[in-house]
């Protein structure tokens, strides 16, 4: 922690980061969960990048009669982003199992977490690795995917083959306190 503090003000690069995902029982219950099999307990992969992490509150435009000159602008409902997920072709292919059930009409929702690592590391413990300092996290709920973009072939490139998997989120959360992520 002390590390962080003289960083406060610098920017986190964007490489570093950890999704970690779990059932959503809210919607199917625990009976739904256990459906789902093998999803239900493995995890996506590594992912190469995330993007859409992010909100957007309507406006809403009112005139006041009689004023001519300008217009109120008030806030209407607020949405968020769907995330995207980057992950590389291997031959377990998670995203595509979860894909699969909202192709046969029944959607699987999960939770996850999306956590900003620090290059600040904790210290080998042991077998166990240093790993970065957690600094942000985001949580996303009751999402499902939309979309599957499998690998883009092309034989002129020597590029890892990457699929893209799209989610729809009812609600993403930032976690501000770094010590309610420890």
């Amino acid at each position: 922690m002390k590390a962080l503090e003289g960083a406060a003000f610098d920017p986190f690069k964007a490489y570093n980061f950890r999704v970690m995902l779990s059932p959503d029982f809210s919607t199917s219950g625990v009976l739904g969960a256990v459906g789902a099999g093998a999803l239900a307990s493995v995890a996506l992969g590594s992912f190469t990048s995330v993007a859409g992490i992010g909100w957007k509150t309507e406006v809403r435009t009112v005139r006041e009669g009689g004023v001519n000159d300008r217009e109120h602008k008030l806030p209407g409902q607020t949405t968020c982003n769907e995330l995207l997920f980057t992950k590389g072709l291997t031959l377990l292919d998670p995203m595509w199992e979860w894909y699969r059930f909202t192709l046969t009409g029944r959607v699987k929702r999960m939770n996850g977490t999306i956590v900003l690592m620090s290059d600040t590391h904790t210290p080998n413990i042991g077998a166990v690795p240093a790993v970065g300092v957690p600094v942000a996290a985001w949580n996303f709920y009751h999402a499902w995917p939309t979309a599957l973009e499998g690998a883009r072939l092309d034989a002129s490139q020597s590029l890892i083959a990457v699929q893209q998997l799209t989610l729809a989120v009812d609600r993403i959360e930032k976690t501000i306190s770094l010590g309610s992520l420890l």
